[in-house]
């Protein structure tokens, strides 16, 4: 890791690390959305660091299938890899006996699921209703998965008003505020105003910021090796 991927605790940090906690407590099925850079993935995984006995976390890809989504499901939580000869149905309910096995409140973080389809989306409502006993569910993903399951839901796509129902809330994400901004900067040793006013003119997330820092340090270091 190199500075400028330094983990500061921002608004957006603290406030998924909170729903999560939340989530695993009182075993809600929660959607956390906001534009790619608000930092979704970095608090993720550093809640389920933190967390690594009850705390089980994927990604998805726009290439899985459904079993191969649920196995990585079950990887995560039992070590066993993907039967092919397996049905769909098999492989979530064995998948959510996993989860239910102990009364031990968990929480399943399904990250990218904008990626999801309609059909996925169905999946997981089935895997929700198995487990809603003892596991709370995150689904990480852009602003338009929210505009989308909307979209689905108010055409009556079906299965899709079921599993808007089960969501018990959602939680919109913002971007960066200015003194987030200045202090990444700042704790990569970068104290300069008009870098500043660049930063919040021109960066409208993290990863834009971070990349911004990255390229004036790699400039920086190319000035002070010319002049050495």
């Amino acid at each position: 890791m190199d500075q400028t991927d330094k983990i500061l605790e921002t608004d957006n940090f603290r406030t998924i690390i909170d729903v999560c906690q939340d989530a695993m407590i009182n075993k809600y099925l929660v959607a956390i959305v906001g534009d790619p850079g608000y930092g979704k993935t970095t608090a993720f995984e550093a809640f389920q660091i933190k967390n690594p006995e009850t705390v089980y976390y994927v990604r998805v890809q726009k290439s899985l299938n459904a079993k191969e989504l649920f196995s990585l499901i079950y990887n995560e939580i039992g070590s066993e890899y993907y039967n092919p000869s397996s049905t769909i149905s098999q492989l979530i309910r064995r998948t959510a006996n996993k989860f239910t096995e102990t009364l031990l409140n968990k929480l399943l973080i399904i990250d990218e699921a904008g990626k999801f389809n309609a059909g996925m989306l169905e999946y997981v409502h089935e895997f929700r209703d198995m487990t809603q006993k003892t596991t709370g569910i995150i689904l990480g993903g852009p602003e338009y998965f929210k505009t989308r399951l909307k979209d689905w839901k108010n055409s009556n796509r079906p299965g899709i008003p079921e599993v808007y129902s089960r969501i018990n809330f959602w939680v919109d994400l913002e971007p960066p505020t200015y003194n987030e901004k200045v202090e990444i900067a700042r704790v990569n040793g970068i104290n300069d105003n008009k870098f500043f006013k660049m930063l919040d003119k021109d960066c409208h997330d993290f990863r834009a910021v971070q990349n911004k820092i990255k390229i004036a340090l790699l400039s920086l270091q190319k000035m002070q090796n010319k002049w050495k």
